[in-house]
């Protein structure tokens, strides 16, 4: 009878602590919602209907922010001056914005508070006779007054378009809008967009491109050492003005971790299986119960083999949940490279649990504990009583 109360005992308990372990990694975890999400699109599109006029206006820096962080390019840029631009045209800035095929939309051009040129044509008699007629035409195959209209400016003569027409057209793809144009933020809420940056009031190229150039790097990185990565902050130092949600980012960065957990800036692709994304030498530690906490977290357990443990979160694998942008994993453009960090002085041996784990699983343990006393105190009182019976028998 002994033999058999022992083993009884033994088995309560190592039941309640099975117990306390299937609580512990079964507890439900939640969080926020990401700090920042990319655009939907990974592509940019470049729309300069008086390229011929000014040439380069920024859109070099949109170019190359777009390149650094695998965005494909499409340009639309007016080189030339005449009387039948094909380059940069109103039906090419309609689809633009019908066809929800961009996550960067940078336009430069002449603006003012009634819209911005999207079709330019040269400073002549000739030239404003071609714009008239192409104008009627447009008006003959449906557009309306209401969306376009004719204009000039000392480079030429236009057709522009009215913030009508955009809120008519255009559709958002979480969408970055850079507006380089006169008075273009007079109407910024007229796009729909996630971001849109224009200015208030006039602006010459000479801060335009200065502008472009500092917005552009701090989104890639390449100024400020990738600390003014979100929109609402790359935009500091400029004279853009700002409408949207400003947490919009290129692509993701790794901000923060233990050995566990790894938090991202950015929502994340979750269908992508955890343990490729963070790894450790397999002498060095073993990785378990890998699990995406919300949409930029991912959470394991970490069992040291070796003092010091060399993580890899990989940069294919670690990728946005909105357009599948790559890792960033120095902060700075190019993305699509690893983040690389290493944890010292974990007890060989030991179970590593991420810090906010314990948090979530107090209650939890407490009640595990609670079964565990209980248990055991009825094995005891069990073992008593038939203790006492046998003495009694004898």
């Amino acid at each position: 009878m002994r033999l058999k109360s022992a083993v009884s005992l033994q088995v309560i308990v190592w039941l309640a602590l099975i117990c306390i372990n299937l609580i512990i990694i079964s507890v439900p975890v939640s969080a926020l919602p990401a700090e920042n999400e990319t655009p939907l699109k990974l592509a940019t599109v470049v729309f300069e209907p008086y390229y011929f006029a000014w040439g380069d206006d920024g859109s070099s820096d949109v170019i190359d922010a777009s390149s650094l962080h695998g965005y494909s390019i499409t340009l639309y840029q007016q080189k030339s001056a005449g009387t039948n631009p094909m380059d940069a045209q109103l039906i090419q800035f309609y689809y633009i914005c019908v066809g929800d095929n961009y996550g960067i939309i940078f336009i430069s051009s002449h603006g003012s508070s009634s819209g911005f040129a999207v079709e330019a044509y040269e400073h002549t008699a000739a030239g404003e006779a071609a714009r008239d007629a192409q104008y009627n035409d447009y008006i003959n195959q449906g557009f309306t007054a209401e969306e376009i209209y004719r204009a000039s400016s000392d480079d030429g003569y236009h057709i522009s378009v009215t913030p009508h027409a955009l809120q008519s057209w255009f559709v958002d793809a979480k969408t970055i809008v850079y507006l380089s144009t006169c008075d273009g933020a007079t109407f910024s809420g007229s796009w729909g967009a996630r971001e849109v940056l224009s200015y208030t009031g006039s602006v010459s190229h000479a801060t335009a491109k200065a502008d472009a150039n500092t917005f552009w790097g701090h989104m890639d990185g390449t100024i400020d050492g990738g600390t003014k990565r979100p929109v609402s902050k790359a935009k500091e130092g400029t004279s853009l003005t700002h409408t949207g949600t400003g947490n919009t980012v290129l692509s993701p960065k790794v901000k923060g971790h233990g050995g566990s957990p790894v938090v991202f800036d950015c929502k994340m692709d979750t269908s992508i299986d955890p343990a490729t994304v963070v790894t450790a030498p397999p002498d060095e530690a073993i990785l378990t119960n890998w699990q995406w906490v919300g949409d930029d977290t991912i959470s394991f357990y970490v069992f040291p083999l070796k003092p010091l443990i060399h993580f890899t979160v990989h940069a294919d694998k670690a990728i946005s949940g909105n357009n599948g942008a790559k890792l960033d994993g120095n902060w700075v453009g190019p993305n699509g490279d690893d983040y690389l960090y290493e944890e010292a002085e974990h007890p060989v041996g030991g179970i590593v649990v991420p810090v906010d784990k314990f948090g979530l699983l107090t209650p939890y343990i407490g009640l595990a504990s609670t079964i565990l006393v209980a248990a055991v105190a009825t094995a005891l009182y069990v073992k008593r009583v038939k203790h006492r019976k046998e003495n009694q028998q004898t």
